[in-house]
């Protein structure tokens, strides 16, 4: 045989291809050696006493060039430890002459040949008996392993003392033939195993999927296998992991976690030669005793399992590229969401994890709490792992979830492949064959199903049964179910709908969490990343009322008034799975022991738009049937508003100009969800009595506006954070960006930081910067600080007014409240004209029936009408009103012996009154001498201050019917009435508003000037004012 050989060197944990030499060989040898030095290596192992025993490495078999050929990668084939000198060997073959008895690794090469012909010629029942043969040489009989100290931690790292087999990086004396390298005097190491080429590659790159549990020798075994059995994939662009399908991490006990960790340290340390991701990762498992000891272990099983999932799917951008982070560096951001989430699902007191199966929560999601629901499906659900349509299905190792678990839970439960709803079959979405088998299934699912009383299990709510309380004509009437429709033959048959089993978030939580990280927030705001991933709690109880098993009330006649707005409304909170549905109650009632929905209604906001709710104040004060609102504590979610009082203080108490812009939020409350605990109570029944599972914050509810704030706020702090503005004021989902002339900040980075973060933007309400923007409807100008009310909107109000005033016209309740709400907006800008909407809503009180129309009262067409000759007459544009009143010591009083005193600070005036002046029909009287005073004191105001537009003063009285009238601008007294119309024209017109205080008569300075007396005032402190043409025929100065 003339055989060309080339000795190389190489290092150990480098593999590199080869220089050709061109050679005539007849035969491969599997080890790479010739027989001489294969049985002195043997004898030289046998003779020396130390543990170098081969372990099971499928690798040290050479791969024949079938596989090569077709694109897949060779196995792992981990060749290190040069156990002798190539010096040594040959001093040994001239020396020895008595060759002892093959070694396991020739027969393991033996076998492996074999087994490579039997995949040549497809002959599969032959490969499977050598591979079983392989197989039993794998355990050859060791020596007794030297004694390891182990730490108390249990850290994946070897003593320093222990001889660690390979550990070395000398370099690898090798030898070529017919384009093969083979190693000298080299046995594998430890992890002769070895993986399959897919997490090979991704140990090299140290990028995810990477689990601990395929560091399992066991599993590792099992993979081997699988893969030698697995056909190639011919296309190159698919690489999808198709192997056997891996444990999911939350499988592992505590004792298998540590010997996983172990494993992939030694494997990085050892066989990839990966020694500073090594080391990092023995200071990370560290932290995670560190954490153990201090927050208790299920909080360091989380701690460890998101770090090192962050690590390998994500990089940080550097100078030299791309860059694998540290997770050597402990993250207490992190460990304090760990310790939140382990407190909040009761894991705090477990010394393991009692998720793994065969433990007592092993049937339990350990990112819900809640029992895992993919053990068990219905007729109407439909596997959450195709949610999204076939389309959409993900690839093929998110395919193989449920798989994952049942390896781990099938080595438990030897019996779990032969239940009807277990994983092991193929079909993934389980039929029931009949109606029977789904009734028996939910019985036994829900062991306290038939305890909310069903009279007739397994036909409910026939005909015959008695109508359920509140519940629509379509139940208990023997009409079909909402989850039923006609089949070509009049039958029935099921529909297939998702039966929502998580909890849904579209924000990017990494995002978020970095965000909030780098802005400072966290720990203080780690609760709205929680909210985040698990729903926010709407503080709601779990309850039942009496025996029922449900409680669906009819929605509101409001709600049929807002049909169409509705409607439309669910439809599209069904096409964004926000909503999941119809269901008929039966199939709610499988999955909920009770449930209840509350009735649907519309609202008009303050500015007069109609809103659809969800009324779960109702029923009121009913303690038999209490409503949902009623169990929640209103103060537990209190959360900031910036209205019309916030921003206009903002643009008063400071001089600078500004430019504004608007950001909104898309469908504000829908974008958070709700707690998966909560979703039995906040069911929704639509207007033909089918059920909705509502997963997102519903209008209505107490909790609603907290819940949405605290996110809500997060994202302002970091935008103020993040981007050069002075303020950022919020309104539910209206956001008024406030920047000055010289900042950079541009709201199209703004929009794209939201989105970035998974904030669903509505770009058509947000606009760029400019000086006017439109916020909580009102025009605000941030350099000459002025509001007013858009020209579009003020014709509006006018026209509606005028459509009241009409007349013999006959309006329902519905058209008041909305009346009254659109005013009201109003009187934000004009508070002097507040006082005239208490009228109406006297009007609404007297309505019993709200379907029926009356015509409006006296008293309203009277108040109408001077809110319509206002508007026509006022100043448009208003500075800011300070909403505070200001203290200037402004008192008046009035008698009917002398007539009228004013004293504001120091400065004074006096009127007397005309012989006559209670001339009138009716007569004049105290009251309307009162009203006057106030009238004189705007006058004497005026002359005494210049700088007064938008303010509002305090103005004390002694009189308590005059103290109400100042309140209400009203008195039942003809004239005070018309002098009150007459000063409300003054303070509009002026800009001026006043606020009314008591003060005590004794202590009242303008009693005196009242009755005629000067004394204590000096003359040069008073004031002449020219009396009003119309009061001149009364009195004069004093």
């Amino acid at each position: 045989m003339d055989t060309t050989q080339k000795v190389t060197r190489s290092k150990s944990s480098n593999r590199k291809d080869v220089e050709t030499v061109p050679s005539n060989t007849m035969s491969l040898e599997p080890a790479g050696q010739n027989t001489s030095e294969r049985n002195l290596l043997s004898s030289t192992e046998q003779g020396s006493g130390k543990d170098k025993t081969s372990n099971k490495n499928l690798g040290n078999a050479p791969l024949s060039d079938t596989h090569e050929s077709e694109g897949e990668e060779s196995l792992d084939l981990i060749t290190q430890v040069p156990l002798l000198s190539t010096e040594v060997l040959k001093d040994a073959i001239n020396t020895t002459s008595v060759p002892p008895e093959p070694s396991i690794i020739d027969q393991r090469s033996h076998i492996w040949e074999k087994i490579q012909e039997a995949q040549k010629s497809n002959d599969t029942i032959l490969t499977k008996i050598l591979l079983a043969a392989y197989n039993e040489l794998d355990q050859p009989k060791k020596p007794a392993p030297p004694k390891m100290t182990r730490s108390l931690s249990a850290m994946p790292v070897l003593p320093n003392a222990q001889t660690i087999i390979g550990g070395n990086n000398s370099e690898t004396v090798t030898e070529l033939e017919d384009n093969l390298v083979y190693a000298v005097g080299a046995v594998t190491s430890h992890q002769d195993i070895g993986f399959t080429p897919y997490f090979d590659e991704n140990i090299k790159k140290l990028r995810a999927p990477l689990p601990l549990t395929i560091f399992d020798r066991e599993w590792q075994k099992k993979a081997i296998a699988a893969h030698l059995m697995l056909k190639p994939s011919k296309s190159t662009e698919d690489k999808a992991y198709r192997g056997l399908a891996y444990h999911d991490e939350w499988t592992q006990t505590h004792s298998s976690w540590t010997n996983n960790h172990r494993a992939f340290y030694i494997t990085l340390r050892d066989v990839y030669n990966k020694g500073i991701f090594a080391e990092k990762l023995r200071i990370h498992k560290e932290n995670c005793d560190a954490i153990s000891d201090v927050y208790g272990f299920m909080t360091a099983f989380r701690y460890d399992m998101q770090v090192r999932m962050n690590a390998f799917a994500h990089r940080i951008p550097s100078k030299d590229g791309a860059a694998v982070p540290d997770i050597s560096v402990k993250q207490m951001v992190v460990v304090e969401q760990c310790y939140s989430t382990v407190r909040s699902l009761g894991e705090a007191s477990w010394k393991d994890n009692n998720y793994a199966p065969g433990f007592s929560h092993a049937n339990v999601d350990p990112d819900t709490g809640f029992k895992r629901p993919d053990l068990h499906k219905s007729s109407s659900y439909q596997s959450s792992l195709n949610r999204d349509g076939v389309q959409n299905q993900g690839n093929h190792q998110e395919r193989r979830r449920e798989k994952r678990w049942a390896n781990g839970y099938n080595e438990h439960f030897a019996n779990t492949g032969n239940r009807p709803y277990s994983f092991g079959g193929r079909n993934q979405h389980h039929q029931f064959n009949n109606q029977n088998d789904f009734n028996s299934y939910n019985a036994n699912y829900y062991p306290h199903h038939q305890s909310q009383g069903n009279p007739n299990p397994g036909h409910s709510f026939g005909g015959g049964n008695k109508r359920f309380k509140g519940g629509n004509s379509s139940f208990g009437s023997g009409e079909k179910s909402a989850s039923h429709k006609e089949g070509p033959s009049g039958g029935t048959s099921h529909k297939q709908l998702l039966w929502p089993e998580y909890v849904k978030c579209e924000m990017n939580l990494h995002s978020w969490e970095k965000a909030l990280n780098d802005a400072g927030l966290l720990p203080e705001l780690t609760h709205v990343l929680e909210g985040f991933k698990s729903g926010f709690d709407q503080g709601i109880p779990h309850h039942t009322l009496g025996n029922l098993r449900w409680f669906t009330p009819d929605n509101h006649s409001s709600a049929r008034e807002a049909s169409e707005k509705i409607e439309k409304s669910i439809e599209e909170e069904v096409e964004n799975n926000r909503m999941v549905g119809p269901f008929s109650h039966e199939e709610v009632a499988s999955k909920f022991q009770f449930f209840r929905s509350s009735p649907l209604g519309s609202v008009v906001n303050a500015d007069g738009k109609m809103r659809p709710i969800n009324d779960l104040s109702f029923p009121k004060n009913n303690a038999s049937t209490p409503s949902v609102n009623s169990f929640v504590n209103k103060l537990d979610f209190s959360t900031s508003w910036d209205d019309f009082k916030t921003v206009s203080e903002f643009f008063r108490g400071d001089e600078a100009e500004y430019e504004l812009a608007l950001f909104d939020w898309a469908k504000a409350y829908r974008q958070i969800p709700t707690h998966k605990s909560q979703w039995p109570f906040l069911m929704v029944k639509d207007l033909k009595g089918r059920l909705y599972v509502d997963t997102r914050i519903t209008f209505g509810g107490v909790a609603g506006c907290g819940s949405f704030g605290i996110p809500a706020d997060a994202w302002r702090r970091i935008m103020e954070h993040e981007f050069d503005v002075v303020k950022v004021f919020r309104w539910v989902d209206d956001n008024l960006f406030v920047k000055r002339f010289n900042s950079t900040c541009d709201m199209k980075s703004v929009i794209s930081r939201s989105v970035e973060l998974g904030v669903a933007t509505s770009e058509e309400k947000s606009t760029g910067f400019a000086k006017e923007q439109k916020f909580i409807g009102f025009i605000w100008d941030g350099i000459s600080k002025t509001v007013k009310l858009p020209e579009n909107k003020l014709e509006k109000r006018k026209a509606q007014i005028m459509t009241f005033l009409e007349k013999d016209a006959e309006f329902k309740f519905n058209d008041a409240e909305v009346l009254a709400g659109r005013l009201n907006h109003v009187s934000f800008l004009l508070p002097q004209l507040r006082c005239y909407i208490r009228s109406v809503y006297r009007w609404m009180n007297q309505w019993k029936k709200r379907w029926a129309t009356r015509e409006i009262p006296e008293d309203v067409r009277e108040d109408l009408e001077f809110w319509l000759d206002t508007l026509n007459k006022y100043n448009h544009t208003r500075l800011c009103p300070a909403t505070e009143p200001l203290e200037i010591n402004w008192v008046g009083d009035a008698s009917t012996s002398y007539g009228i005193g004013v004293l504001i600070g120091r400065s004074w005036t006096q009127i007397k009154l005309k012989a006559g002046w209670n001339t009138a029909e009716p007569p004049h009287g105290i009251a309307w001498l009162e009203t006057v005073a106030i009238r004189i004191g705007v006058i004497m105001l005026l002359k005494l201050e210049t700088k007064i537009q938008g303010k509002n003063f305090i103005v004390y009285t002694d009189n308590t019917t005059t103290e109400a009238t100042l309140r209400s601008r009203k008195s039942k007294d003809h004239h005070a009435n018309n002098e009150w119309k007459m000063i409300q024209g003054l303070l509009i017109n002026q800009d001026l508003d006043i606020t009314p205080k008591r003060v005590v008569s004794r202590e009242n300075a303008a009693d005196s000037l009242s009755r005629g007396i000067i004394q204590p005032h000096v003359e040069s402190d008073r004031v002449h004012i020219d009396i009003p043409a119309d009061l001149e025929v009364f009195m004069r100065n004093g």
